[in-house]
């Protein structure tokens, strides 16, 4: 039988915070920040991905239906946009860094652009989804055009098993992990 470990995210209405970048620290350097940044996808993973971020503590995928958080020995998570148009997926405030892979046949992959911002247009009429860093996490907010109706908003969760709503208001996501 396993015993369930409660996973805990933190979604508010206009922020999920999922990640922690880690900072680099020894004993005769300074600590350096690791800016947010989110990388197109050139062929470094699944098709159906169009954009990724990394960190120390897991990915996150962006697709057309919504992103995915994997975080290794915990298990992975989606947040999707239920009831949504296929948006239009663009990045935003491009970075100077730049990404390389190099894979197990030798194949490499440079060059790979990196941003600071995404934009999903559409998603909802009158309604963009912006994901973007804030300090160490990945933050999303919507943004509605005038007169656009914010009920059609319906985000479905797949991979937790509890959803509740912590005194502050912002939601908390548990999941067992085996």
């Amino acid at each position: 039988m396993l015993k369930p470990l409660r996973c805990v995210f933190v979604v508010c209405f206009l922020l999920i915070a999922v990640f922690s970048f880690a900072t680099n620290r020894t004993a005769s350097s300074p600590p350096v920040s690791i800016p947010f940044s989110i990388e197109v996808n050139r062929g470094q993973t699944a098709p159906q991905v169009k954009y990724l971020a990394r960190s120390p503590e897991g990915v996150l995928f962006f697709t057309d239906q919504g992103v995915t958080v994997a975080v290794p020995k915990v298990g992975a998570f989606r947040m999707l946009f239920d009831g949504a148009a296929t948006p239009e997926i663009t990045a935003e405030q491009k970075l100077a860094a730049r990404s390389n892979y190099l894979d197990h046949a030798g194949k490499s992959i440079t060059g790979v652009e990196n941003y600071g911002a995404l934009r999903y247009s559409g998603v909802y009429p009158g309604i963009d989804v912006r994901f973007y860093g804030s300090a160490r996490h990945l933050e999303h907010d919507f943004v509605l055009a005038p007169g656009s109706d914010p009920a059609q908003i319906a985000l479905r969760f797949e991979g937790i098993d509890h959803v509740s709503i912590a005194p502050n208001g912002s939601a908390e996501l548990q999941q067992e992990c085996g």
